[in-house]
């Protein structure tokens, strides 16, 4: 793993090497998952190699973009 990915909380925010940017909602051994979008009754999510990540963002990134 990255070190981007070292310490990876849930219900922090991170940008991929390919320019998805999410809220990480779960977190395994090699991969993360990450919520990309809400739509009608739950969420939309991403699973992703943690290596993928290039950057963790403060939390309320998300409201933001």
């Amino acid at each position: 793993a990255s070190t981007a990915t070292t310490g990876m909380p849930a219900a922090s925010a991170a940008f991929t090497a390919g320019g998805v940017v999410g809220k990480i909602s779960k977190v395994g051994e090699s991969y993360i998952t990450l919520e990309v979008a809400r739509a009608g009754d739950g969420p939309i999510e991403l699973n992703v190699q943690k290596s993928a990540v290039q950057t963790l963002l403060p939390n309320g990134t998300m409201k933001a973009i």
